[in-house]
């Protein structure tokens, strides 16, 4: 997880894409946080 330069929290992960035979992709969502403290991811 990190902040980018406009505030908001991002989650960013690695993981292979069995479309693309395999080939390793970044991914990148937009976290929210509820009220009771846990992350949503969008």
């Amino acid at each position: 997880m990190f902040r980018d330069r406009g505030g908001q929290d991002r989650l960013a992960y690695h993981y292979c894409d069995a479309e693309d035979e395999g080939t390793p992709k970044l991914g990148l969502n937009k976290l929210n946080w509820q009220r009771n403290g846990w992350p949503s991811v969008l």
